[in-house]
C-alpha cells in the first residue's frame, strides 16, 4: 500500500500511479529535512491519507519559505501528478542548479 506520510494523492485515491508519485514523496522527504518535522502525520493512517487529499500547501520551514529551494519542493509536492516534476532526474537538475546558484539565488563556485 504504501507508507501514508508519503503517499502521493493520486495513489491515496486508487488511480494508478509511476514517477510522479515518486517525486511526491521525495519532496515531502525533503520538505521534512528542511522544516525538521513530518508534513503529514495525523493521529492515525486514515487522517494523514486525508491530509495528502487536501489542497493544504506543504509547510515550509520560515527560513526557507521564499527561497529557490520552496519552488523546487512546492512542484515536487502539487497535488496534481502533472504539475509535478516528471521525474527524479528532472528535479536533480532543478536541485543542481540551485547548488550552483544557492538556495536563494546567490552565485556560487563549485568546489
Amino acid at each position: 500500500m504504501g507508507t501514508p506520510r508519503y503517499m502521493a494523492p493520486e495513489q491515496v485515491s486508487g488511480a494508478p500511479v509511476g514517477a510522479p508519485a515518486d517525486v511526491y514523496a521525495l519532496g515531502l522527504t525533503l520538505a521534512e529535512m528542511v522544516s525538521g518535522r513530518p508534513v503529514f502525520g495525523g493521529e492515525d493512517a486514515v487522517t494523514t491519507l486525508m491530509e495528502q487529499m487536501s489542497d493544504a500547501p506543504v509547510p515550509l520551514a520560515e527560513a526557507v519559505a521564499g527561497s529557490r529551494l520552496a519552488g523546487v519542493i512546492r512542484r515536487a509536492t502539487a497535488k496534481r501528478p502533472a504539475d509535478r516534476f516528471s521525474s527524479a532526474a528532472e528535479m536533480l537538475a532543478a536541485g543542481e542548479s540551485l547548488a550552483l546558484t544557492g538556495a536563494n539565488g546567490a552565485r556560487t563556485r563549485p568546489t
